[in-house]
């Protein structure tokens, strides 16, 4: 991939467990859209700390959430927990940036 292509992820995701939204070493990528059908919470951590940034609750069911601009690299990324009760398909829009 190079700067400015498109990035994206689709899984299916454990009830409890997050996606990685994680470029890999040396990439940086600018995500602008998350989708969920159901309610997650958003997390950014350097894989030791985890910061809680957007909350249980917080986006409306079903969650689109769109201009973020939210900046990952290999070193700090975010986690999308599948807040839900059962498997939820989650995923991620973006550019690559570096």
């Amino acid at each position: 991939m190079a700067q400015g292509d498109a990035v994206s992820g689709w899984a299916s995701v454990a009830s409890g467990s997050f996606l990685e939204v994680q470029p890999g070493a040396g990439v940086e990528w600018s995500i602008f859209t998350l989708y969920s059908p159901a309610e997650i919470s958003i997390w950014h951590t350097d894989g030791t700390n985890n910061f809680l940034i957007i909350p249980k609750g917080a986006a409306s069911v079903p969650t689109f959430l769109n201009n973020l601009g939210l900046v990952a690299t290999n070193g700090k990324w975010w986690r999308i927990k599948n807040e839900n009760a059962s498997s939820q398909y989650l995923g991620y829009d973006g550019r690559q940036t570096k």
